[in-house]
């Protein structure tokens, strides 16, 4: 539809003319109505996505770039972007009040964000606190250690735990953890920071949940795929998992044993009774295994149907878990997928869930307030007609739409 006022304001900048474009695909009862939002300002993928406490979406970091099938030319953003579900639009809003960029974002307990940047070329690190209410930003200090693509972690004293570094400097060319085995605590009441008990060994590909009892659990293992895409070629990888627990009372950390084969690509996501779901590859098939924290044990799991790596994993409403999109970890054999599985808990099975309207990888999946999932982001649909052609045939996709315009 055309907009016929004199002038729109977008973002506090003013266009004489501009137009929207929605779209949506109705269909018979009982079968998916999807329905695209107007785009981003810019294509991102490895990003943060915050549901904020008045239900709109905090879209901040990540990268931007465009590429083919096998080389992408990535640009760190600044970019900040908010959703508004009941409008359907995204907001411009100012960007982070420090310099910097590769910020790792997080909600604190009274509705702010809290986003940790880092800059490979410097040693100065830096802190912005987001109030989403009036739009305002705050700049903080800093962690003492380099922090480039942190990782952030709420914890129930309200406190948060930054961990992780990625260098993207190193002379080999690959992302690798850097110092990472540092912990520091930030406290928003004192705005201040302080070191805690180190880790014994990190990586950038490490995975962070702060389980019911306020322990937090922490899984490494080596990885197909990073949060920024990287080709190894003739690189082979050793299959190592190493999975830690952080006690915040203690200040100590604890070495979890019994899971006893390792995961070359993996994800994971806590469920309703507050174990945990881990998925990945074991022996180049797909595989899982849920942990139990107030056992301490690990119990077999059914495995999805396929390899994917990259892709989101969200706990709906009702205790299961949606899983969507995502790529094949073969570096020979590069897919995205459009295809999406839902885990079943209670019956241990997984089934097919809906399609998505076009593939995505390193996207982020926000579970809304009315039960749906916001997907936002990602690598998207591959150009190369080869691709198109596998995706087509590939009995475990399914058919691939035709997809017109840009998703969010």
């Amino acid at each position: 539809m055309d907009i016929d006022d004199d002038t729109l304001l977008i973002g506090n900048v003013e266009a004489d003319e501009a137009s929207i474009d929605l779209r949506a695909t109705l269909s018979d009862f009982d079968k998916s109505v999807p329905f695209l939002t107007p785009a981003l300002i810019a294509p991102r993928f490895a990003h943060d996505a915050l549901l904020l406490d008045d239900g709109r979406v905090l879209v901040s970091g990540g990268w931007t770039g465009e590429g083919d099938n096998n080389d992408i030319f990535p640009l760190p953003t600044r970019l900040l972007q908010i959703f508004d579900p009941e409008t359907g639009l995204w907001l411009m809003i100012e960007p982070v009040a420090t310099p910097g960029f590769l910020g790792s974002a997080v909600k604190l307990e009274d509705g702010t964000v809290l986003t940790v940047i880092g800059s490979p070329w410097d040693d100065e690190n830096r802190a912005d606190l987001f109030d989403p209410a009036s739009g305002s930003h705050e700049s903080l200090p800093g962690p003492p250690s380099q922090r480039v693509w942190a990782d952030l972690v709420l914890l129930d004293s309200g406190e948060i735990m930054v961990t992780g570094n990625v260098d993207l400097a190193n002379p080999s060319g690959y992302f690798e953890a850097d110092n990472s085995v540092d912990i520091e605590i930030f406290d928003p009441h004192t705005r201040s920071w302080r070191q805690v008990a180190s880790r014994t060994a990190a990586s950038a590909d490490d995975l962070f949940f702060k389980l019911d009892d306020g322990r937090v659990m922490v899984v490494r293992a080596h990885t197909a795929g990073g949060g920024l895409r990287v080709f190894l070629e003739g690189e082979a990888y050793t299959p190592e998992t190493h999975v830690e627990m952080y006690d915040p009372v203690a200040d100590a950390w604890e070495h979890v044993a019994g899971l006893e084969q390792e995961f070359l690509t993996h994800d994971a996501v806590l469920l309703q009774d507050g174990s945990l779901l881990l998925v990945g590859e074991v022996d180049s098939s797909p595989a899982a295994r849920i942990y139990e924290p107030a056992a301490g044990l690990w119990s077999p799991a059914q495995a999805m149907s396929h390899l994917r790596v990259n892709s989101s994993l969200t706990l709906l409403p009702d205790g299961r878990v949606l899983v969507a999109g995502g790529e094949d970890p073969a570096w020979d054999n590069y897919v995205l997928y459009v295809t999406t599985e839902i885990y079943d808990p209670e019956t241990d099975t997984w089934t097919s869930g809906a399609d998505l309207s076009e593939p995505r990888s390193d996207h982020t999946a926000t579970l809304m307030p009315d039960g749906t999932v916001l997907l936002v982001g990602g690598i998207g649909k591959s150009e190369d007609p080869a691709i198109l052609k596998f995706l087509e045939s590939h009995e475990a996709l399914g058919p691939f739409p035709e997809v017109t315009g840009q998703q969010p």
